[in-house]
């Protein structure tokens, strides 16, 4: 008989988990809260304009990093177009445009038009993420199954990205921006990702050197596109998901997961129980309080987590021609919002995507980074009125950065739509609403967690807050570690094969 796996949570590493487990002979049931899967990586419709604020890029969508052989298992790369932009982002600052390169070569000569008098530190960057283009991540095995043979392999294989690891990964971005003798570049370095300036520098260079090997394109569709062929993956294996179906707790019998109770109080039996969700909000509310407090390390408060988002939505009758895809600039004027100060904006433009906005129309997702989640969170509790006053003024104050950004925005504007941290909340249970978990700090960056939780049998967790920093490429590859471990653990020889 096959075995029943229980999976809570429908994003992206939940539907992963049951394509692996499906392929394996494994019976699954997807149970997610919200009326539709997709998770944190979900777009949504307002009149003509579909906002997506999660998919930016998908690392591995092309031959040359091992991401791609790996997600060719769960995705048909024939059903899918992607776009490699020549420059990732502008950054526009004081009156000067930083022209961010996808390609390192391009990005060093652009730091040299910047700043010619740093480029000692500009050449050791760029070499950096040309050094890094040529490295792999070894992840084709969960480590709790590594013999003593594949750590040496490892070991061997793994040496110039360990060399990368060593000289980088403790140096801050804001530590490094702050070694440059040019303020103005070093300023505008630190606006590539908006204050994020305490994350580990290694995470620049793995990310430019997945685009400057061109395999970091951004899939048309974005969001919808990935998570919808995910889907039908995953429902032609079988597999069935049931929407709208929050649960309330993880059944325990001496100590062994074998099942879990709905909201709407239904049991439901499984031999084993994939937690897909976020792991304070979700997955540790659903077990008793003893089992939180032996998984201090999973659970720290030390671990500092992604700055939580504001997304602004704008749908407009502008096509916005001859305009970069990714702008970070200066709001008009500093916005409060509660204890933070927000002075700069990212705008994805969406005018290369047709499947955003009618022709001649575009969309703006307009992301503000705020370091006080708790304002938004607290606010939708305790005075919603006020809550919705606080949503009307700072789309407002968006409305007219973007019209002196841009121009023709507020007679254009035909549709807008405001998320805050709050929203984050209210529909995937994240934690302080930090939509991508654990930062890639010095201290965290290159760590995972094991995706079990001491004391509870036949429990699994995955999802991007188990391997710091998440995205996409990095859920479906500990969805893939935890079927593989079930396998393990049932004498099974795992398979995954490509779609």
């Amino acid at each position: 008989m096959q075995k029943k796996i229980i999976i809570i949570g429908g994003g992206i590493a939940g539907i992963a988990a049951g394509i692996y487990l499906q392929k394996n002979g494994y019976d699954t049931l997807i149970l997610e809260q919200c009326s539709q899967p997709g998770g944190v990586a979900v777009s949504w419709k307002r009149k003509e304009y579909v906002f997506d604020g999660a998919t930016n890029w998908l690392p591995g969508s092309a031959f040359g990093i091992n991401f791609h052989a790996m997600l060719r298992e769960v995705l048909d790369f024939s059903k899918l177009s992607f776009v490699d932009f020549e420059e990732f982002m502008h950054i526009e600052h004081e009156g000067e445009i930083f022209h961010v390169y996808s390609d390192a070569m391009r990005l060093k000569q652009e730091m040299l038009r910047l700043a010619p008098q740093d480029s000692i530190i500009i050449e050791k960057f760029t070499s950096a993420i040309v050094a890094a283009s040529k490295c792999n991540v070894p992840l084709q095995k969960p480590l709790p199954l590594f013999s003593i043979f594949d750590f040496v392999k490892i070991g061997l294989t793994s040496l110039p990205l360990v060399r990368l690891y060593m000289v980088w990964k403790n140096l801050t971005i804001r530590d490094f921006t702050e070694g440059f003798k040019s303020k103005m570049l070093g300023s505008m370095l630190r606006k590539i990702f908006p204050r994020h300036d305490f994350f580990s520098v290694l995470s620049i260079i793995l990310s430019f050197s997945w685009m400057h090997k061109k395999s970091a394109g951004y899939p048309l569709g974005g969001s919808y596109a990935l998570h919808t062929q995910l889907l039908d993956n995953y429902k032609k294996s079988g597999g069935v998901v049931r929407c709208n179906s929050h649960v309330n707790e993880i059944t325990l019998q001496d100590g062994v997961a074998i099942g879990v109770t709905t909201a709407a109080g239904e049991m439901i039996s499984g031999d084993y129980i994939v937690s897909a969700g976020d792991l304070r909000s979700s997955c540790f509310s659903l077990l008793p309080t003893h089992y939180a407090k032996s998984n201090t390390k999973l659970l720290s408060d030390d671990h500092t987590l992604f700055p939580g988002m504001i997304q602004v939505s704008v749908g407009v009758a502008n096509a916005l021609v001859n305009v970069c895809h990714k702008i970070v600039c200066a709001m008009h004027e500093p916005l409060m919002a509660g204890t933070d100060c927000i002075v700069d904006m990212m705008i994805r433009v969406g005018n290369f995507d047709a499947t955003f906005a009618p022709v001649g129309h575009a969309t703006l997702i307009v992301h503000l980074r705020t370091t006080d989640p708790h304002y938004w969170i607290d606010l939708r509790q305790k005075d919603i009125a006020h809550y919705k006053v606080e949503k009307d003024r700072v789309a407002r104050h968006v409305i007219e950065s973007l019209e002196k950004r841009f121009g023709n925005i507020k007679d254009a504007l035909k549709a807008i739509d405001v998320a805050t941290p709050a929203t984050y909340v209210r529909y995937n249970s994240v934690y302080k609403g930090s939509y991508q978990g654990y930062a890639p700090t010095p201290a965290m960056i290159g760590k995972s967690f094991a995706p079990t939780i001491a004391g509870v049998k036949n429990l699994y967790l995955t999802g991007q807050w188990s391997v710091p920093p998440g995205g996409i490429p990095r859920v479906i590859i500990a969805s893939r570690h935890v079927a593989h471990m079930i396998c393990a653990r049932d004498k099974k020889t795992f398979i995954a094969q490509e779609i």
